[in-house]
């Protein structure tokens, strides 16, 4: 029910910024994109997570981002008593971002290049295991080719170097998370996208690293707005069982090897950052 509803609400939200969007006039900042996302998840041992997601993204010139991510979260887990569950709700930490992309010309496969950090900002609330308690900060490096007009393959590499609010449903704490994505364009209004992620190298002892599978597409209403449905599923005990996303907005027209403009970057934006981590870890609902 509560998915049901969290569709139906971002659907009814495109319905209004596309009819929005197709009568008011041409008055937008190109320098200035924006998205509304609604995620959900089924995580492993009965618990389950929604979110609802905004993007802000500013570019003072065309290849460097700045960007701001609030998200609040419903958490649910089984409680511990053994009788029914428990959730904690609100705002989770605020991820920030800085990301810079450089197209190199005049090269066969058309490359594209990447790099971002991003900063995680402890405005959460920890005692209820939605917030970290921890500042927090990552680094991303991206490279994309187009073998033809239509496709991309693009690979990110995600790495978390202080703070676990920082990480999201689908990231390992300490390890390298390794997003492979191709996306095709049908038409200069739908894109389609598949990919396979893997988190590699150190994590929390004990920890199974997450490996996911996903799919999803883009569809532009009215240049640039558009909608993204994503979903995945994961293939290791690590991953949430599933993931699902649904935007809309500005922010997601084209394609990036870096930031929340692929794939993964939309379910990973989508779920918010920090939930049941850090100093919050395990205190859902308490």
């Amino acid at each position: 029910m509560t998915l049901r509803l969290l569709l139906t609400a971002t659907l009814t939200a495109a319905t209004a910024c596309t009819l929005r969007a197709q009568s008011a006039p041409a008055t937008r900042d190109p320098r200035f994109t924006w998205g509304l996302i609604g995620g959900a998840a089924g995580l492993r041992s009965d618990a389950s997570q929604q979110a609802a997601s905004a993007l802000f993204e500013y570019k003072p010139v065309t290849w460097l981002t700045l960007s701001a991510t609030p998200s609040a979260d419903r958490v649910t887990v089984p409680s511990t008593t053994g009788n029914g569950s428990v959730s904690s709700i609100g705002p989770t930490d605020l991820p920030l971002g800085i990301a810079a992309e450089h197209d190199i010309p005049h090269v066969p496969l058309s490359p594209t290049l990447g790099a971002g950090v991003e900063l995680s900002l402890p405005t959460g609330n920890s005692s209820v295991g939605l917030g970290s308690g921890q500042l927090g900060v990552a680094g991303e490096l991206g490279a994309g080719i187009s073998p033809i007009d239509n496709l991309s393959l693009d690979l990110n590499l995600w790495h978390p170097f202080a703070g676990d609010g920082i990480n999201g449903a689908l990231d390992a704490p300490r390890a390298t998370s390794i997003d492979l994505e191709a996306g095709y364009d049908w038409t200069d209004r739908f894109t389609t996208s598949v990919g396979y992620s893997t988190d590699v190298g150190p994590a929390d002892s004990g920890v199974v690293l997450p490996q996911s599978i996903a799919a999803g597409f883009v569809v532009a209403f009215a240049k640039p707005l558009a909608l993204t449905v994503n979903g995945a599923r994961g293939i290791t005990s690590g991953a949430p069982r599933w993931v699902i996303s649904v935007g809309i907005g500005t922010a997601f027209s084209g394609i990036n090897p870096v930031g929340p403009n692929s794939l993964f970057g939309r379910l990973k934006h989508a779920l918010g950052r920090s939930a049941n981590r850090g100093n919050g870890k395990n205190i859902v609902g308490k």
